[in-house]
């Protein structure tokens, strides 16, 4: 699942359990390109994404399928400096 996937994922849970919420969301669908999986979504776009799905309430965030370390470090830089509220 992309990071816009889980918004709407994370939205609804919250509204029914008190609990954290983990996310790790691919970058991108993935595409064959000549058997290989392929993964489109930007460093920024990604982060961007995330930033939503921590807006809906994740506790914890991560990469999956597609994303390399500068998917992360964007992140990291997009996030970095909040202070985010405490999630259980």
């Amino acid at each position: 699942m992309t990071p816009h996937d889980f918004s709407s994922v994370v939205t609804g849970y919250r509204q029914v359990a008190n609990l954290p919420v983990v996310v790790q969301a691919n970058a991108g669908s993935p595409e064959l390109l000549d058997g290989v999986a392929v993964y489109r979504l930007s460093p920024p776009d990604f982060a961007a994404g995330m930033r939503e799905v921590v807006d809906a309430g994740a506790s914890i965030v991560g990469g999956c399928c597609g994303t390399t370390p500068a998917h992360i470090a964007e992140l990291r830089r997009q996030l970095s400096g909040e202070i985010l509220q405490r999630r259980t």
